[in-house]
């Protein structure tokens, strides 16, 4: 986390709550309490919504353009793969920037990416190698902007709702993960498939793309005390030398690795973290060949499925976000383990749509 950002005391922000605030305290929302907070949280559950949108629409795409079920493969890891390779330097970066602004700035850069994507598709111009280049394009963007997103969260809630926070976060994301492949499942059931398919999803390409304005209002609607960043060690009056912001930058990532040498735990969580979503994360750009070649189904079925998804992961989040003792997440991650590992394999081995969402 950054140290160069005034930390919001929450014992002075919660003298400052009405009474009805107060209550948020004690309960499973207790970070709503803060209204800098409840803006985000409502801005990003559009905007997330509008992305998942956007992912569903752009699987089915890429497997309807080509029939070929790497495609969807290629364009789910180019979503993520960024991220994983850039993720630390985007979270140096994050720790030396104003956070505020640099998420203003990796919004509009989605907002402008999905609105390219609709206009290519609309425009009839759409090929698979433009749903590869956009999502690579994304990626990158994403490496900056979730570590941005997540070290902001402190400002907003202070240290003693971080952990409340996170996992309303969590919970935002996957109840977006839900409700957002309903919305690119209804235009596609409305127009069919085919070339009306492709306009159903360069509608939710630009829908999408308007999403991204209710995170931005929402930005600029917060009130967040001054953050000036101060200069590196050794440099004058003014901007540091290219040379001692390089240094800066290289400290803030050794930084972040030697406080996991120092906590194993953690270590263990994010590795348990990475091998889940290393086996798990590809079902995902596996489930329009699933739903076409397994279920014989068609983009509702698909649509069912991401949402299904969304949905237990919502339900999950929700029960992490009630939880107060680190004894009990324990135990809920050990069987979320068991859980998600038994689901993959009794997917594979369904073929009727109500057991594969069940």
């Amino acid at each position: 986390m950054s140290q160069h950002t005034a930390p919001i005391s929450p014992s002075s922000s919660c003298s400052s709550l009405s009474p009805s605030s107060r209550r948020w305290h004690t309960s499973t929302f207790r970070a709503l309490r803060h209204r800098n907070y409840r803006l985000y949280f409502c801005g990003q559950f559009v905007s997330v919504t509008g992305s998942w949108a956007q992912s569903a629409a752009q699987m089915w795409l890429a497997y309807e353009l080509t029939h070929e079920n790497r495609w969807p493969a290629l364009v789910g890891a180019m979503q993520v793969l960024p991220t994983a390779v850039l993720g630390a330097w985007g979270g140096s970066l994050a720790d030396r920037m104003p956070k505020r602004g640099l998420i203003f700035l990796t919004q509009a850069a989605l907002l402008l990416l999905a609105l390219l994507l609709g206009g290519l598709v609309l425009l009839g111009q759409v090929t698979p190698w433009h749903l590869l280049a956009v999502a690579t394009a994304a990626g990158i963007v994403n490496a900056i902007d979730l570590p941005a997103r997540l070290a902001f969260v402190i400002d907003m809630v202070g240290r003693d709702d971080l952990p409340n926070a996170i996992a309303l976060n969590s919970m935002l994301f996957n109840l977006a993960r839900m409700f957002g492949p309903i919305v690119s499942g209804v235009l596609f059931s409305l127009v069919g498939r085919g070339g009306a398919g492709q306009t159903a999803a360069g509608v939710c390409f630009l829908l999408n793309g308007l999403s991204f304005v209710a995170v931005l209002a929402a930005l600029a609607w917060m009130e967040l005390p001054p953050s000036p960043l101060p200069p590196a060690r050794g440099a004058s009056k003014g901007r540091p030398p290219l040379t001692l912001r390089m240094n800066r930058e290289e400290e803030s990532l050794w930084a972040g690795f030697r406080y996991l040498s120092r906590h194993p735990r953690l270590v263990l969580l994010l590795g348990l973290a990475g091998a889940m979503s290393l086996f798990g994360w590809p079902i995902l750009s596996l489930l329009p060949a699933v739903a076409d070649q397994r279920l014989r189904g068609s983009t509702q079925a698909y649509a069912w499925m991401l949402s299904a998804i969304g949905g237990g992961a919502g339900l999950a989040s929700l029960l992490v976000a009630s939880f107060h003792t680190p004894r009990r997440r324990r135990w809920f991650l050990a069987a979320g383990v068991a859980l998600a590992s038994s689901s993959l394999l009794g997917l594979a081995l369904v073929r009727s749509l109500p057991l594969a969402v069940g």
